[in-house]
């Protein structure tokens, strides 16, 4: 977390059910993207998990809270998967627009 403390980017991390195992907004940890009400308005933010879980690599956009706030922004969207043993977790480095 100091690491993206801030910055003009955000990071958060999901392992490829679309469980959140990191954020700067603390109350997402362990929430799912794809199933939490918290996300359900957001089918942008949905649709952009769902290839992100899918995909190796990759960019997206979507729309969202910015971080710390309840200010809805667009986010350009890049990630990376990374492996360790049965675990696959997607690696996302996001910049609200």
């Amino acid at each position: 977390a100091p690491i993206v403390k801030d910055q003009s980017f955000e990071i958060w991390v999901m392992e490829k059910s679309g469980r959140v195992i990191f954020d700067q907004d603390a109350e997402e940890i362990g929430l799912n993207v794809l199933t939490d009400p918290l996300y359900a308005d957001f089918p942008e933010l949905i649709t952009a998990c769902r290839k992100i879980a899918n995909e190796e690599t990759g960019e997206t956009s979507y729309s969202f809270y910015q971080a710390g706030s309840s200010r809805v922004v667009k986010k350009k969207t890049y990630w990376n998967t990374f492996h360790l043993y049965t675990n696959e977790w997607k690696i996302i480095w996001v910049k609200p627009e």
